[in-house]
């Protein structure tokens, strides 16, 4: 099988989102190339002109334009990209346009304007930021999925329980189908907890050697392991809201017990480019902090000490992207199997009257 089409298992699926999100990812890209970005699609739409997206950096200025399946009624959006004064001028599209649509692009008046399919887009994401290209694929996991709905689920209980602080009730006795489920329980979340764990050290180690196949390997030996990871988390989460129903308050009591404890904060802190909020708040945040940076670099880091800072990135992008996005990864899981495990060992001591957590052979 030659590279090409190997290289389509380290490509971004750009059919599963929609229009707001491809644009988020797409300015996530662009501020990671320290581009600064105007969202006008989100911000300012009666001002679009045929750009969703301005980005520019010193004295280059970019307008971009995206849309899932361009159809003829898209022509005039396209008219207006290509008479913005920006330089280069961006048309992208996820699915292949309507016959009418394709033949106006090969007209003259739209020479000034760059074309890009998911060929197209997936090659530069991997030429510029195959880090964070990782991580919008293995976040698109099944794995994810599932524990973005379990974190939804739990910060719902958890809320309830905070807002309504009664004393613990005297918890009833479990039913042996009840049992079982408990403990089957705590046997997921300890092997979500343990086998993230296990290779988080492997994987915090650097690697100072980058190769096409390589990559491609890395994020599919990844993603084979978020499918096994996912089969045993969606039992989790079957099984917890089952658990639930049936034993509200010994839950009610377990979660009582560490309320305010860190592993809740694990749990809030999830986030992953797999919804649009997340992407949208991460990016922000991103934004915010690119704007601090150029102030303080423009008021107060002299010449010198950004020379150190330029050796400092250029030290940093000789390892590999993909394995740092692995142990990224890695690192985001276990925080929230370790969360997890604690939620279940509050559980099981509100039942038995004993410290669970002493389970763990110290």
């Amino acid at each position: 099988m030659g590279l090409g089409s190997e290289m389509k298992n380290f490509s971004i699926s750009w059919n599963n989102y929609t229009e707001e999100e491809i644009h988020l990812i797409i300015c996530s890209l662009f501020n990671s190339l320290d581009y600064h970005i105007k969202n006008h699609h989100k911000s300012d739409r009666a001002n679009e002109d045929g750009a969703d997206i301005i980005v520019n950096k010193d004295k280059e200025d970019i307008a971009i334009a995206v849309k899932i399946k361009p159809k003829e009624k898209d022509r005039a959006q396209l008219i207006e990209l290509s008479e913005r004064k920006e330089k280069r001028k961006i048309y992208v599209y996820v699915e292949t346009p309507t016959d009418k649509f394709a033949k106006f692009t090969k007209s003259a008046t739209m020479k000034n304007v760059e074309f890009w399919d998911t060929k197209k887009l997936n090659d530069f994401f991997r030429e510029t930021n195959p880090y964070l290209m990782a991580n919008i694929i293995f976040e698109s996991s099944e794995l994810h999925k599932i524990l973005e709905t379990l974190k939804i689920y739990l910060m719902d209980i958890w809320r309830k329980n905070n807002e309504n602080k009664k004393k613990k009730r005297k918890t009833p006795p479990l039913n042996k189908e009840s049992f079982k489920k408990l403990w089957r329980l705590k046997d997921v979340a300890v092997t979500l907890n343990k086998s993230t764990s296990t290779i988080e050290p492997l994987l915090n180690q650097p690697l100072k050697f980058k190769d096409k196949n390589l990559d491609i390997h890395f994020v599919n030996v990844f993603e084979n392991y978020l499918e096994l990871l996912a089969r045993d988390t969606g039992l989790f989460l079957k099984h917890f809201i089952a658990f639930e129903k049936d034993n509200p308050i010994l839950v009610r009591n377990g979660i009582l017990t560490g309320l305010t404890t860190s592993h809740w904060f694990w749990i809030f802190g999830f986030k992953t480019y797999g919804t649009t909020w997340g992407m949208g708040e991460i990016l922000e945040k991103s934004i915010e902090n690119k704007e601090l940076m150029d102030k303080l670099k423009k008021e107060y880091i002299d010449k010198n000490r950004e020379k150190e800072l330029e050796k400092l990135l250029e030290k940093t992008s000789k390892g590999n992207s993909i394995w740092e996005a692995m142990a990224y990864q890695v690192g985001k899981i276990n925080l929230f199997g370790r969360a997890l495990e604690i939620i279940i060992d509050d559980i099981v001591s509100e039942y038995i009257g004993e410290d669970t957590h002493l389970f763990r052979l110290d």
